[in-house]
C-alpha cells in the first residue's frame, strides 16, 4: 500500500512540469488599472517625466498537488500507468494572474481651456515586450483611435490630447492587444486670447483682438479696472470662428496705464481672457536737461573736445517701425537741443518712424554695432569710422545719425555700413528711409542741419 502511494505521487508531480496550465493568450480588458495613477501634473502642458516606482509583483508559486489531494481512495488502487491528473482548482488561476501582470495607468489635466495644448501621460508597468501604445477617444459611444505614443524605458508615455479647440468633455484611454487604461476625462472649457497695442498716443484709435475658442457667435466685451473694479465698455459678437475685434475707448483722452480684460458668455458660461495693459501716452512728450557723468558713461573720455558740463540729454517719445510709441534719448550739444528736439517732433507729426533711440552706451559707443541695430543717435567721442586718424563730428555733439539700417555710411575705403542693401538703391515706400520728401530730412534742413545724403545717408550736422 505503501509502495502504490509513492507511485502516484511521483507520477502526479512529473504531470504537473511537463503540461502547466497555459497562460492566457488574451488577457481580459477588465483587468483594473493600477491604484498608483498620477495625479494632475501642475505644469500639465509640458508634463514632468517622473520615474515610476517600480513594482515588483510577487512570483506565483507553482501549483504542487499534494499526496492528500492526489493520491485515489485506499479502496480503488492505481493502475500501473496512472492517467494524467487535473491540476487542483485554483492552480490556472494563479498562473492566468502571474501573464497579466501588465497594467497601464493614464491621466489628464483634468481642465483645460480650449486651444491650449494638453497632454495625457501615464505609465504602462511590467509591460517589457510593448513597443508602442494605442490612444483612443470615446465618439458617440465607439472607441476611435487617434494615434500611438512609444513608452521611455520606464514605461513613461505622454501623448498630445486632441480636440484641443473643442469644447466640452472629452474621454480617452490607452492601451494594446486588450490590455487598456481606465477612461480620462479632459474638460475642455472656453479659452479665449486677447492681445493689443501696448501703447499709444491719447486720441488715437487702438483695439483689442483676439479668439474665444469654442465660442463662435456669441456675445464678446471689454472690462477696465476702474477703482479695484471691472467695469464694461465695448460689446461685440465673435464671429463664426470665435474671433473678434473691439475697440479700447476707456482713457482715450488722457495719458495713463489701463488695465482691461475680455469676456465671452459661451453655452458653457462665461470666461474671461488673462489681463492686458494698454499704456496712453501724450501724443508728443519731451524734457531736455543738463548731461550728467551717467548719460556718458561710455561715449565720453578725458580728453575729448566736450564734456558732460557742454551737453544736453534729450528724453522724447518717438514712433517707431510697427507705430508704437516709445521714449527714446538723444545727447546733443546744448546750445542746438532746443531746435533738435523740435525737429525731432515735427517729424513726429508727420508720421516719420524711428527703429530705436537708444543712449549709445548700450554698445559701449561701437558706432559699428549701433548701425547695425538702426539706433538712432547722436554723441559720441570717437574717431571716423575707417578713418582712426580723424575724430568724427559726433565728437562735438553737433551730429546726429538717423536710421542707419535704411540709410547707410560709405566709409573711406568704399564700404557700406552696416550693408550696402539702400545704398544707391533708394525705394521712398520704405519705412524709415530718408529722402528730399521726407519729413525727416524736411525738419532737420529746416533747422540749419545738412544732409550728408549719397554717401553719408543716416548724417546730419550742424
Amino acid at each position: 500500500m505503501v509502495a502504490t502511494i509513492l507511485v502516484l505521487t511521483m507520477g502526479s508531480v512529473a504531470h504537473a512540469d511537463d503540461d502547466p496550465a497555459p497562460p492566457a493568450a488574451n488577457p481580459s480588458p477588465s483587468v483594473p488599472a493600477s491604484p498608483e495613477a498620477p495625479v494632475d501634473s501642475p505644469a500639465p502642458e509640458t508634463p514632468a517625466n517622473p520615474a515610476p516606482e517600480v513594482e515588483t509583483p510577487p512570483s506565483p508559486e507553482p501549483s504542487v498537488p499534494s499526496l492528500e489531494t492526489t493520491a485515489p481512495p485506499p479502496e480503488h488502487p492505481a493502475p500501473d500507468a496512472s492517467p494524467a491528473v487535473d491540476p487542483p482548482s485554483g492552480a490556472e488561476p494563479a498562473q492566468r494572474s502571474a501573464a497579466v501582470s501588465c497594467t497601464i495607468t493614464a491621466a489628464s489635466a483634468g481642465t483645460k481651456p480650449a486651444g491650449q495644448t494638453s497632454y495625457l501621460w501615464g505609465w504602462a508597468r511590467n509591460c517589457p515586450s510593448v513597443s508602442s501604445l494605442t490612444a483612443q477617444r470615446l465618439v458617440d459611444g465607439q472607441w476611435v483611435g487617434f494615434g500611438s505614443t512609444t513608452p521611455d524605458s520606464t514605461g513613461y508615455f505622454t501623448i498630445v490630447a486632441p480636440n484641443a479647440t473643442s469644447v466640452g468633455l472629452h474621454t480617452y484611454r490607452i492601451g494594446f492587444e486588450g490590455v487598456w487604461s481606465d477612461p480620462v476625462t479632459l474638460n475642455r472649457i472656453p479659452g479665449v486670447t486677447a492681445a493689443g497695442a501696448g501703447t499709444k498716443p491719447v486720441g488715437e484709435v487702438t483695439y483689442v483682438w483676439g479668439t474665444a475658442h469654442g465660442a463662435p457667435n456669441r456675445p464678446v466685451f471689454t472690462e477696465v479696472l476702474v477703482a479695484g473694479r471691472w467695469s464694461r465698455s465695448q460689446v461685440g459678437t465673435t464671429d463664426s470662428r470665435g474671433s473678434y475685434t473691439l475697440k479700447l475707448t476707456y482713457g482715450a483722452t488722457q495719458a495713463g496705464t489701463y488695465t482691461y480684460r475680455v469676456g465671452v458668455d459661451s453655452a458653457a458660461g462665461r470666461y474671461y481672457s488673462p489681463t492686458f495693459t494698454l499704456r496712453r501716452t501724450a501724443a508728443w512728450s519731451a524734457t531736455i536737461r543738463n548731461t550728467v557723468a551717467s548719460d556718458v558713461r561710455h561715449t565720453y573720455r578725458a580728453g575729448c573736445p566736450v564734456g558732460p558740463g557742454q551737453l544736453s540729454t534729450i528724453t522724447m517719445t518717438y514712433r517707431n517701425y510697427s507705430g508704437t510709441v516709445r521714449t527714446g534719448v538723444l545727447v546733443v550739444r546744448r546750445d542746438i537741443a532746443g531746435i533738435t528736439r523740435d525737429a525731432f517732433k515735427e517729424a513726429f507729426d508727420g508720421g516719420f518712424r524711428i527703429g530705436q533711440m537708444t543712449n549709445p552706451d548700450h554698445w559701449q559707443a561701437d558706432d559699428v554695432a549701433m548701425m547695425a541695430a538702426n539706433n538712432t543717435s547722436a554723441f559720441n567721442c570717437r574717431h571716423v569710422v575707417g578713418n582712426p586718424y580723424r575724430m568724427s563730428p559726433h565728437s562735438t555733439g553737433r551730429a546726429v545719425d538717423i536710421n542707419p539700417a535704411q540709410n547707410p555710411y560709405r566709409a573711406p575705403d568704399g564700404r557700406w555700413y552696416p550693408t550696402a542693401t539702400y545704398a544707391t538703391s533708394r525705394p521712398t515706400s520704405v519705412t524709415g528711409l530718408l529722402h528730399t520728401n521726407s519729413p525727416m530730412v524736411k525738419a532737420m534742413t529746416r533747422r540749419g542741419f545738412q544732409w550728408f545724403s549719397g554717401w553719408d545717408w543716416h548724417h546730419f550736422e550742424r
